[in-house]
This record gives C-alpha cells, structure tokens and sequence, in this order.
C-alpha cells in the first residue's frame, strides 16, 4: 500500500503539471512547493519546479532547487537538461553547455530518443553562440544518426548550415524535413531563405506561398516577401509591404532588419537608420545590425551617426569598431567648412 504522504505529493505534482498546461504557473509552483513539502525527495518535483521557475523568471531561485536535484541524482538527464536552461537564461552559457554536454554524453539506455532531441538542439544552440561552429555541427551529425526521422533534428541542422552559408547543406536538411512533416509552415520559410541567398526568386516564392498557406500568421513571412520583391527589381510592391509590415506590433528581429534593407536599397535611408537603431537598442551586440547601420551612415557621410554606433555597439567585434573609427577619419576630411565672409 502506498504511504498516504506519498499519494498526496503525487496527487499535488498532477495537479502541478496540470496548472502548467493551463498556463497558470504560480499556481503550478505552489502545487510543486507542496509536494515537495510532504516527499522531500520528490526528484520529478524538483525538475518541475525549476522548469517553472525559469519560466517565471526566477532563475536564481530554480537553479537552487535544481542544485539540490542534481545532488540527488547527477546523471539524470531531466536534471541536467533543467540546470542547462536555468544557467542559460541567466546567460552563464559555458555553465549551460556543460550541463547539456554531460546529459548528452549519457547512453541511450540513460537518455530517452526526445530528449536527446532537445538537449542535442539546444547544445548545439549554445555552441554557437560561444562560436564552436565544429563542436555544434558534430553534435548535429550524432544527432541526425540516432534520430534520422526527427523534423526537429533536420531543421536544426538547416538552420546551422543557413547562418554558416553552406546553402545548398541547409536546402538538403530542410527538403528532408518537409519530407518528413509537409505543413510545417517554418520550414518552408526557411527555404524561401535559402532560395533567396541562392537567387532562386521563383522556388523562394513558392517556398513563401506554401509557408502562409499552413500558417498564414506566422512572423516573417511578409517581411521575407518584401525582400524577394525587392531582388525581383519590384521596388513599389516591395516598399508597400514593408510599409504595411512595420505597422504592425511586436515585430521580431528578422521583419525589422528585411524592412530596414529594403528602406535602405530604395533610398529611404531615415526610416531604415530608425529600423537599424531599434534592434541596436534592444540588442547593441546585433553586429549585422551594427554593420548595417555603420555602411548607412559611411555612405550618406553622417559623423553623428557613425558616432553614435561606436558609442552603442557593444558586440566583441574590435573589426568594426575599426571600420568605425576608419569611416570617421575619412568621411572628415571630404567634409568642407563654409565660413561666412567677413564684411570690411
């Protein structure tokens, strides 16, 4: 029979998950706290508990509970996937990948095939941003032989292979995964992307079109239109979907920044600076952005501006605030000064 206690710690953990899955996630956290009041060493309850903590943005206080879990059990993968989130969102990302390197390293007896999936993702992820482009794409490669008929796999893999210009690697990986899942709309966006850099405007329109029609409010899909308009040398259709793009509210990234070129590309360079600006205030280690904004400004001979970059672009790139610097001690020197004659 089992301990009354117990039943109720599990009773409370349900009642948890199921506060979650509605959405209500203070709820869920008191529902964990309780169970774990009544069976200390609830494991399941921990992860949860850390899990929602993160969501509610109380990193510190997960990464606790979740300390306390791994001292419980180190080689849990649940643990050790929770601890990687929890480091990351604080933005300790060597801490993160270590967490998700020891996860990942476990056999596959010790990790099941979907969470390998996510762990292997998000490793990957992080590896990225530290810049161990090797390290991630090998992880993509285990990844792919142990789950060969996972979309989320093969779409990682085709956004790996897209932001590192291997374009014709991206297209075979996100092909594989329209093959697998034919009304994921995201990867059809991310062929138009592809076609896009390839110059294949017709396939990207096609990819477009088939993106909308499986999700047709997904961000980024009229920004993208805007842009193939704009390399098909239609510059009104271009311009008009941008206009209508930049209306709307909580834009991503991506839809500022495709708007912002093709401001750019027209002319229009006072509303692609306020576009460039926007994601550097909200991001000022955007260094496509901050690239962006700096050739905009070395082009219309705009010192305040080029000032203004160097002061607000924090990314680690030493190479552009050079160039910054470079465009400065040009650009002045091309800049003449009228004096007012002088009456005699």
């Amino acid at each position: 029979m089992v301990p009354l206690h117990l039943a109720k710690a599990v009773t409370l953990f349900e009642r948890g998950v199921i506060a979650v899955e509605n959405g209500k996630p203070e709820r869920a956290v008191s529902a964990f706290k309780e169970a774990l009041r009544m069976q200390p060493n609830y494991l399941e309850a921990k992860i949860a508990l850390g899990q929602t903590l993160i969501e509610l943005g109380d990193d510190e206080g997960a990464l606790e509970i979740l300390h306390n879990a791994y001292a419980q059990s180190p080689t849990n993968p649940g643990v050790l996937a929770a601890l990687g989130l929890a480091h990351f969102a604080l933005l300790e990302i060597e801490d993160a990948i270590g967490y998700w390197k020891q996860a990942f390293e476990l056999s596959e007896e010790d990790l099941p095939a979907e969470l390998a999936e996510e762990i292997g993702t998000t490793l990957c992820t992080g590896l990225q941003m530290m810049g161990e482009f090797e390290a991630a794409e090998g992880i993509l490669a285990q990844l792919e032989r142990r789950l060969p008929e996972s979309v989320s796999v093969q779409f990682s893999a085709a956004e790996f292979f897209f932001t590192q210009q291997q374009f014709d690697n991206s297209l075979r990986h996100a092909e594989r995964a329209v093959q697998l899942d034919a009304e994921n709309a995201e990867t059809y966006l991310l062929i138009a992307k592809i076609q896009l850099e390839r110059k294949a405007i017709p396939l990207a329109f096609a990819a477009l079109d088939s993106a909308q029609k499986y999700d047709p409010f997904l961000p980024g899909i009229e920004a993208t239109r805007a842009l193939l308009y704009l390399h098909n040398h239609e510059y009104d259709e271009a311009l008009k979907i941008a206009d209508a793009v930049i209306d709307e509210d909580e834009l991503e990234r991506d839809e500022i920044y495709n708007c912002a070129v093709v401001y750019a590309t027209i002319g229009d360079t006072e509303q692609a600076e306020d576009l460039l600006r926007e994601i550097l205030e909200d991001d000022p280690d955007d260094i496509e952005a901050g690239t962006a904004l700096v050739a905009l400004a070395e082009s219309s001979k705009n010192i305040p501006l080029l000032t203004w970059c160097r002061e607000n672009i924090t990314g680690d790139d030493p190479e552009l605030q050079a160039a910054i610097d470079e465009c400065i001690q040009r650009i002045k020197p091309a800049i003449k000064i009228v004096r007012p004659r002088m009456k005699r």
